[in-house]
């Protein structure tokens, strides 16, 4: 029997992250400034005192809530939601780094799916959230609701969720393990004029909300201008 390679260090984190428990050490990504009107309808107040108060208070309620709300001058100036701002209303990246006081800031957080900032926490989190395992009389077995998927170049799997995985987007990018049949999927972060931490996997489908120069995001997708 082929050798696991993976570590329980490994495995662990992954279990806990499939069954919505959240480590101490949950991370979260700044996705921009948007109007207030761009949060979700009849999302989640909780308490905090600052943005990044409110982006870890939404990864610790669990695997549903996918995005952070933070306005400072509201009356429930932090919210979480399953939904992403509305497409309807831009997404500002400030220079800075922080939002106005008459905006939102928005984070996606790392409950239950995996997202990318920047080229760096995209290996980290590949190597956080993800078993890969030797094919070779090795039956797939991954926690719900990930899926076993093929590893490029390699008689492994790997445990991924289609609906939130970044690189593998509504389904197997590399095809599914033992099964002949295949699931469409995309790599969010290969599509076209799409900027960098500026694209994610929401239910299965790629989301948009900045794109490099030359393009326009409509509807969550760049467009070339």
């Amino acid at each position: 029997m082929a050798p696991i390679r993976t570590t329980l260090s490994l495995a662990i984190p992954l279990f806990l992250a499939a069954c919505g428990v959240q480590a101490a050490q949950a991370k979260s990504a700044f996705l921009g400034c948007a109007e207030p009107l761009a949060t979700p309808l009849n999302p989640t107040p909780v308490f905090a005192a600052s943005a990044a108060e409110c982006a870890d208070a939404c990864t610790a309620k669990g695997s549903k809530n996918s995005f952070a709300y933070y306005h400072s001058t509201s009356v429930d100036s932090c919210v979480c939601s399953p939904m992403g701002p509305d497409e309807v209303y831009d997404i500002a990246y400030p220079a800075g780094g922080s939002c106005a006081d008459y905006e939102v800031a928005v984070y996606v957080t790392r409950s239950g799916h995996s997202f990318v900032s920047q080229n760096k926490s995209r290996r980290h989190l590949d190597r956080m959230e993800r078993i890969a395992l030797s094919a070779r009389d090795v039956k797939a077995d991954c926690p719900n609701p990930l899926q076993a998927c093929k590893v490029k170049n390699d008689e492994g799997y790997q445990c991924i969720d289609p609906q939130y995985a970044i690189d593998s987007c509504g389904g197997c990018i590399n095809g599914a393990f033992g099964d002949a049949t295949t699931t469409p999927a995309v790599d969010c972060t290969a599509l076209p004029g799409v900027a960098s931490g500026g694209v994610i996997c929401s239910l299965g489908q790629c989301k948009a909300y900045r794109c490099v120069d030359g393009y326009t995001l409509q509807g969550n997708t760049c467009v070339k201008a």
